[in-house]
């Protein structure tokens, strides 16, 4: 009887765990768009970048969920991150996709798509 418990377990403990690196990722990516848009090079770039962050078509998902966020309305321009203008936060992203893409390529040796 203690079986189904702790299956029942380790699957609420699986998506926890991946709601908390999901999280961090997050934290880690807008660390690195803000780092980039105050002209600062990100010293690292964090585990978002990892092999397995990756998308099939070679896109970080952290990047797709925050960028799909880019808007006038987005709480983090109100708030008066990138100066409030959206583009701002669009160049930073580019600058940090390229940084992810560079380190995806030291990390596995080809480019993160087929």
């Amino acid at each position: 009887m203690a079986a189904p418990a702790a299956a029942g377990g380790a699957r609420r403990t699986g998506r926890h765990d991946r709601a908390i690196s999901d999280a961090f990722d997050t934290y880690e990516y807008v660390t690195a768009l803000l780092q980039a848009d105050l002209a600062e090079m990100p010293e690292t770039v964090g585990e978002f970048t990892l092999p397995d962050r990756w998308d099939g078509e070679g896109r970080l998902r952290v990047a797709a969920r925050v960028q799909a966020r880019f808007s006038d309305a987005w709480p983090m321009l109100g708030s008066g991150a990138f100066h409030g203008e959206v583009q701002r936060a669009h160049t930073a992203a580019a600058v940090v996709d390229v940084l992810c893409a560079e380190r995806y390529v030291e990390t596995v040796g080809r480019q993160p798509f087929r």
